[in-house]
């Protein structure tokens, strides 16, 4: 996949009128789920403690949406090159951190241009904890989206099941997943509010059929996917975060 094509994707991705449309996982018991480019995707660690007694059905859900779905979000760190006046060494400040999910075993991730915007070094840290040097493949500011490369082990990178925005209504439930400090990922129940919104990207241009929802966005989480809780089954779709706060 090219670079152009596949933020061209990435860009269909967040929009609610174009989301890519994903293998959803079908009613237990689920087929191996399907990367963004079919092979069968890496599922998450089979040392999970098996969920407790008395837990309602929609927790049980809500809880199994996360654990998968977290597997893939990543913690995203940007700094900034400054050269000291005085000694006229080159120096990296911390400019920011953010959120991002796994796209493929190539190492690609994808999040929001404004959680990369004015950094010059940046790094992935994965759900596994290991931290990985990244660079830039392509950005889309007017549509808040950007595109980072990791040069990952195809066994560790876990890519989100992609779902489509084409079925879903408002009222139905949706989990935003994050993982804003690095050390532990982080999850927010709300519903979808409304569909076919309109927001202002960081250039000021419009960003149109923007999925709006109540789920808190905690500063961190920005680029993060939002999962879809059904009844008999899951779906993912990316988020910008400034489209569902």
């Amino acid at each position: 996949m090219t670079r152009r094509r596949l933020l061209v994707t990435a860009l269909g991705v967040v929009l609610a009128a174009g989301l890519t449309a994903g293998r959803a996982p079908a009613q237990a018991p689920a087929p191996a789920p399907k990367d963004a480019k079919g092979a069968p995707a890496v599922r998450p660690p089979a040392t999970l403690p098996p969920l407790p007694e008395g837990l309602t059905p929609e927790e049980r859900r809500n809880i199994e949406v996360f654990r998968r779905a977290s597997s893939s979000v990543v913690f995203i760190t940007k700094s900034a090159v400054r050269r000291d006046l005085f000694t006229m060494d080159v120096q990296q400040i911390p400019k920011g951190t953010g959120s991002g999910f796994v796209w493929d075993r190539q190492g690609h991730v994808v999040t929001n241009f404004h959680v990369i915007q004015d950094g010059n070094a940046f790094s992935v840290t994965l759900a596994d904890q290991s931290e990985w040097d990244a660079t830039i493949v392509g950005v889309a500011p007017e549509k808040d989206l950007a595109v980072l490369n990791i040069k990952a082990p195809a066994d560790k990178l876990v890519p989100l099941t992609l779902g489509t925005s084409r079925s879903l209504l408002v009222g139905q439930r949706v989990l935003a997943v994050g993982n804003p400090f690095g050390l532990d990922h982080s999850l927010t129940v709300g519903v979808v509010s409304a569909l076919g919104r309109e927001l202002r990207s960081p250039t000021g241009r419009r960003i149109r059929d923007v999925i709006q929802t109540d789920a808190a966005i905690n500063p961190g989480n920005s680029g993060g996917p939002l999962p879809a809780s059904c009844r008999s089954s899951s779906r993912a779709a990316a988020r910008s975060s400034r489209a569902s706060a």
